[in-house]
């Protein structure tokens, strides 16, 4: 079966260390944050750089 696919919409893309990644995809690559969030208690909240859980980056 063949699918023509367009284009991506989300990637994720689980890392174990958040600053090394951040440090790749944003300082050395070049890729803007949007956003970045905690995760506690079974929710997102927005945090201090200390407690980052998840980055949302634009590419």
């Amino acid at each position: 079966m063949k699918m023509n696919v367009n284009g991506i919409s989300e990637l994720v893309v689980e890392v174990e260390s958040m600053d090394g990644a951040i440090e790749f995809w944003h300082q050395k690559l070049g890729f803007p944050i949007v956003d970045q969030w905690g995760y506690t208690n079974g929710e997102f909240s927005t945090v201090e750089k200390s407690d980052v859980w998840a980055t949302w980056l634009y590419v």
